[in-house]
């Protein structure tokens, strides 16, 4: 439980940063119209420690969804597997695999 609460500040705390940079992005002094005549193009000039920030967050958002994304699929897929086990041929499989795992585990 601990653990889930820190996660969730960290979170927040995350995306909280993340909105200060898109503020500040978004500023005027930080903008440069092109000036050859093309309209709706603009250059954004940024100090280098603002793009690290940004692009490390959005690592870290990335690599956590992806994290959180394979463990609903692998608990997904054992339930579905679990179900399964009453099929003949593939219930067959399936034991095994349980049994492996259980031997490896020294269960």
């Amino acid at each position: 439980m601990t653990y889930s609460i820190i996660l969730t500040i960290a979170v927040i705390f995350l995306a909280w940063k993340v909105f200060e940079i898109q503020k500040n992005i978004n500023s005027p002094q930080e903008t440069i119209s092109d000036r050859e005549g093309r309209r709706g193009f603009e250059r954004i000039f940024l100090p280098l420690r603002k793009v690290a920030l940004f692009n490390f967050i959005g690592g870290m958002a990335w690599g956590l969804g992806a994290f959180l994304g394979a463990t609903i699929l692998v608990g997904i897929l054992i339930i579905i597997f679990d179900l399964l086990g009453d099929i003949p041929f593939i219930g067959d499989i399936i034991e095994n695999i349980f049994q492996q795992t259980d031997v490896i585990n020294g269960i």
